[in-house]
């Protein structure tokens, strides 16, 4: 059996995305694919499956679909093709898996490929090691944790994963978007701007924590920045990819939103405490 996927490499961001059905590209937060970058139209390309080739087609985008360095409207793609939208470079590629787990777990293991070329060999525990605890991190999500390990594994299996560098800024307030992320190794810096329009740290994410519920709830702008503070795999469930999920599982929503209230109060409580601080300022 053969499973397809599409690799995007946005400076040191590396992201996976596996193909399992219609998958569209845009800037859209709706889109199966987000990529936010203003070379890419809303609703930019299409993929479809048709017979056991997938096939991308454009939608009607501004910059269109550079495939060999030609512009075309719809192609079928082959393993190794790479293509652009706009800026953003992709690679298509397959692999041989078995039926059922194996999918997961093959998945996940191209990942750690992508992870090691940025780890230090002392660094690197045994793959098998790694991909156990993966597996673990994602049936350890709270908003989860009601899901049977079927149901969790086909989450996974339409979830784009990324590996992202210390330092580097996932989510900037301000940005569109709709897409939940988990964090499945690494820490992450959760920051707001207080009343001096200096960063106000607002929480530390480590495995099995997650970011992102504020705006996939509310439909509105990122409230909060999230940043790297080292080398951290993360996986992204799509605004579209949730909304499906919340159907068939209306609990998820339940502890989505009982998280969400929570952390509106410790930021509500932290931004208080900072207004006390710059109020007992001596130089104010």
């Amino acid at each position: 059996m053969k499973a397809f996927g599409l690799a995007l490499r946005q400076g040191f961001q590396k992201t996976i995305y596996p193909l399992v059905t219609t998958t569209t590209i845009g800037r859209a937060p709706d889109n199966t694919i987000t990529v936010v970058h203003p070379t890419v139209s809303r609703k930019h390309a299409k993929l479809n499956l048709e017979g056991n080739s997938w096939v991308i087609e454009d939608l009607g985008s501004i910059n269109g679909i550079v495939y060999e360095g030609r512009l075309v409207n719809k192609v079928r793609l082959s393993p190794g093709d790479t293509f652009q939208l706009g800026e953003a470079d992709f690679y298509f590629f397959d692999m041989e898996v078995a039926q059922g787990k194996r999918q997961f777990s093959k998945t996940v293991e191209l990942l750690l490929a992508a992870v090691e070329e940025e780890t230090a060999p002392a660094d690197r525990p045994e793959t098998d090691q790694r991909l156990q605890r993966i597996q673990d991190m994602i049936a350890r999500i709270p908003f989860l944790s009601s899901l049977d390990e079927d149901h969790c594994r086909q989450l996974v299996e339409n979830a784009a994963f990324h590996v992202f560098d210390a330092g580097e800024l996932i989510i900037r307030q301000g940005d569109l978007g709709g897409s939940i992320y988990a964090v499945l190794d690494g820490k992450v810096r959760v920051f707001t701007n207080d009343d001096r329009d200096n960063d106000l740290e607002l929480a530390v994410l480590g495995p099995s924590d997650f970011f992102g519920e504020t705006s996939f709830l509310s439909g509105e702008l990122r409230s909060r920045s999230v940043a790297t503070l080292e080398t951290t795999l993360l996986a992204e469930f799509s605004f579209g990819t949730m909304r499906e999920l919340i159907r068939k599982h209306p609990d998820v929503e339940k502890k989505l939103t009982a998280y969400h209230n929570q952390r509106l109060q410790d930021t509500a409580r932290k931004l208080a405490e900072a207004r006390e601080i710059i109020f007992a300022d001596p130089e104010d």
